[in-house]
């Protein structure tokens, strides 16, 4: 992206979108690799532990079991559990 653009914003109506195809397909406790830093390779598995949900006008994100806070949607790949350690 040239240096003089910023990313774009996504409108309320993408994120509600995201979080709704994300419930939709996605139950409570679903298994996910989460990618602490987009890019690369390193994740850990975890389990949701919640619905997705809007934080602040901004991201669309979730809870993940045992750990504090939440974490945004992009940042998470879902397991499929016939394939799940």
């Amino acid at each position: 992206m040239p240096q003089n653009q910023t990313p774009t914003k996504p409108t309320p109506s993408q994120l509600l979108r995201e979080c709704n195809d994300w419930n939709e397909f996605h139950p409570i406790g679903t298994r996910v690799e989460y990618y602490p830093v987009l890019g690369r390779d390193q994740f850990t598995i975890c389990r949701t532990d919640g619905l997705a949900y809007i934080l602040g006008d901004h991201s669309a994100v979730i809870r993940l079991r045992g750990r504090a806070g939440c974490f945004a949607l992009a940042n998470l790949k879902a397991i499929a559990e016939e394939h799940a350690l």
